[in-house]
């Protein structure tokens, strides 16, 4: 089983508390706790801005995420309301209108069945005009 991210960083801060406590019992032995220290806490430094960093990174995605999806949102349903509103001038159950409602649904057909749903002159295919 392999660490997350956060308990990584737990275990590394509870690793520089328990090496300050122990420091004086290891002097004198080879495994100095001060040098253990200068090798550890700039890591410690370094790991923990590399997170916040992160971190701002998600926060300030998830704003723009949500920036983005209201943007498309509200030009996506005026171009749908001025398209039922055209529908409605044009007469809604004339054949022009019905393919200008195939615009919705068009979006999401392949590429090629969409250009063959409608023709640039606004009638489909063998519609009747």
């Amino acid at each position: 089983m392999s660490l997350t991210q956060t308990e990584k960083l737990g275990f590394g801060e509870n690793f520089v508390e328990l090496v300050v406590q122990v420091a004086p019992e290891l002097a004198g032995t080879p495994l100095d706790g001060k040098e253990i220290l200068k090798d550890v806490v700039p890591k410690q430094d370094r790991a923990a801005r590399a997170n916040a960093k992160q971190e701002d990174a998600k926060r300030a995605s998830l704003a723009a995420t949500a920036e983005v999806e209201a943007a498309v949102d509200d030009f996506y349903r005026t171009c749908s309301g001025y398209l039922d509103a055209i529908m409605g001038v044009v007469g809604k159950g004339s054949p022009a209108a019905k393919n200008m409602g195939r615009l919705r649904s068009r979006i999401r057909m392949r590429e090629d069945a969409a250009s063959e749903a409608t023709t640039p002159g606004g009638t489909a295919p063998g519609a009747v005009q």
